[in-house]
């Protein structure tokens, strides 16, 4: 969804200072009730490239620090999350060796030596805390010693590793960059030069929901898949099925579970066209397509070892009123139950401290809204 559609929602939901909002829901043995604020990041004086910087924020929970990339000046911020301000900055060159390239970075991800990881379009980049580059690679120059990358697929640079860097867990499919298509599951052993790939049907199954405008240049429309590492699991899931696909590392063993209920169904209906001649007739499709239900993706609470995953609906545009849902599940991904008519805070979202936090842009200043979930049930 539009991230200007999200902050018209959230500001009508919320005000811009630290004042408190709360709602409770009861169904049955199950009650939810929450709390909502706002809070503002000191940036120290630096000029942030707000919405710039949503494009790629990635969190350490290790050491309570949010990674803000500003695009523009090349600059990466690191934002305490306990102060919430900016304790540090990195200035990458623009070119030469410490450059980290043209292209925007798709995230960054910390290893337990305080070596960064930033991929981006062209290669991915190791630097060390200060921002020297310490190595440049990509996987397609890797001369496998132990299996492949299934011919016609390539594997993307954004995933997840482990707490050493030592092994990559990503998408492979035909396509390198974003979150729209995909086959499955690679996991890269880097020292020794193996790779594992595992089909996950689920991911294969949101072709079916794309929009494509047919011409001497093809232009197409998927739904995203979403794609994380929490507790030894590899968890994908997409906008278009009500379904999760989880990987046990240490079993090796692929299942997915389908969820239905009194408010969600299994899957999106489809009920829009796929292939369309015109930039008029795909615009059309695509606002058919967001009546449909858009699941989200699942949010850790480590806190509380549970999920929350909000999905929504567009009811309409003048003026924009969305359904929107909230379904909550234990760790083992059971559906304990499920609400309705809340704050709806997907995207580029993260939990810390208890707070599951969605950056907003405030005047060209960055901020979160904060909603604290209270679950209850036997």
């Amino acid at each position: 969804m539009n991230k200007y559609l999200v902050l018209l929602l959230l500001l009508a939901i919320v005000s811009c200072n630290a004042e408190k909002n709360s709602e409770k829901s009861s169904i049955g043995d199950f009650e939810f009730s929450y709390t909502v604020d706002t809070v503002k990041v000191d940036s120290k004086g630096l000029l942030l490239n707000v919405q710039g910087g949503f494009l790629s924020m990635s969190v350490s929970a290790e050491d309570q620090t949010l990674y803000f990339f500003n695009t523009s000046e090349k600059r990466l911020d690191f934002i305490d999350l306990t102060n919430y301000e900016i304790n540090r900055s990195i200035r990458f060159s623009l070119d030469g060796p410490n450059s980290i390239g043209t292209q925007t970075p798709y995230e960054f991800r910390s290893i337990n030596d305080g070596t960064i990881i930033i991929p981006s379009f062209d290669a991915i980049r190791k630097v060390d805390s200060s921002g020297l580059v310490l190595d440049i690679y990509n996987w397609d120059n890797i001369a496998f010693q132990k299996g492949n990358i299934p011919e016609g697929n390539i594997l993307s640079f954004s995933g997840e590793y482990n707490e050493n860097g030592e092994v990559f867990y990503g998408i492979y499919g035909v396509a390198r960059g974003g979150n729209r298509s995909g086959v499955g599951l690679a996991i890269l052993d880097i020292p020794n030069l193996s790779v594992q790939t595992i089909e996950v049907p689920l991911l294969k199954r949101t072709e079916e929901y794309k929009v494509v405008l047919e011409g001497e240049m093809s232009i197409s429309s998927g739904d995203k898949y979403f794609f994380q590492l929490v507790d030894q699991r590899v968890l994908i899931s997409t906008e278009s099925f009500n379904s999760i696909a989880v990987y046990d590392l240490g079993e090796g063993t692929l299942r997915q579970l389908d969820f239905q209920s009194d408010l969600l169904p299994a899957k999106k209906p489809g009920n829009f066209p796929k292939k369309v001649n015109s930039q008029k007739a795909l615009e059309d499709a695509l606002q058919l397509k967001a009546k449909e239900i858009t699941f989200g993706s699942f949010e850790w609470d480590a806190e509380r070892r549970h999920f929350l995953r909000f999905s929504y609906k567009q009811l309409g545009i003048d003026p924009l009123r969305y359904d929107t849902f909230l379904s909550v599940f234990d760790e083992d991904f059971n559906l304990i139950n499920e609400v309705k008519e809340v704050p709806m805070l997907n995207g580029n979202t993260f939990f810390h401290n208890g707070y599951l936090h969605k950056g907003i842009n405030i005047n060209d200043e960055l901020a979160f809204v904060r909603l604290k979930p209270n679950i209850t049930y036997e």
